[in-house]
């Protein structure tokens, strides 16, 4: 079995290298970061981009955060949408709390709105609309 490799920028967080070596999947770099976690790009055992979403380091052993992040991953699994990344996998009970979604290659929103500027506000209208109907079509009962 080949051994798991971490790129030099994820290895700053030991907490990638157990990733790595637990999970399989081989951390390529760090995406970017949130209020809550940092995103790094990696490919799983079969090759595939995804993203891995880790929770920050000084909030990981909070089991506040870690629920909230589960709340997240529920709240994701129910929207039903093409324009939404899926998520392929989690694991939420420990301080090495993360969640794996399909990577889509692109500008971040922050490069986005750095390069374009903000959406006007009609549009930001179209798609909220747009994607809180599909979503409470994809939650209704039935």
């Amino acid at each position: 079995m080949a051994e798991p490799r971490t790129s030099r920028s994820a290895r700053r967080d030991p907490r990638l290298t157990t990733l790595a070596e637990e999970s399989g999947y081989e951390i390529l770099g760090r995406i970017g970061a949130g209020g809550m976690g940092i995103v790094y790009r990696a490919q799983d055992a079969d090759g595939n981009d995804v993203a891995i979403k880790l929770l920050r380091h000084e909030i990981s052993d909070d089991p506040r955060a870690r629920e909230r992040l589960a709340r997240e991953v529920t709240a994701q699994q129910r929207v039903r949408n093409g324009n939404i990344v899926r998520i392929l996998d989690a694991e939420l009970d420990s301080s090495d709390a993360f969640v794996v979604t399909e990577f889509i290659p692109g500008p971040t929103l922050e490069d986005a709105v750095e390069s374009h500027g903000g959406l006007h506000p009609e549009a930001v209208r179209e798609i909220g609309l747009v994607m809180g109907g599909r979503c409470a079509r994809s939650t209704a009962p039935g």
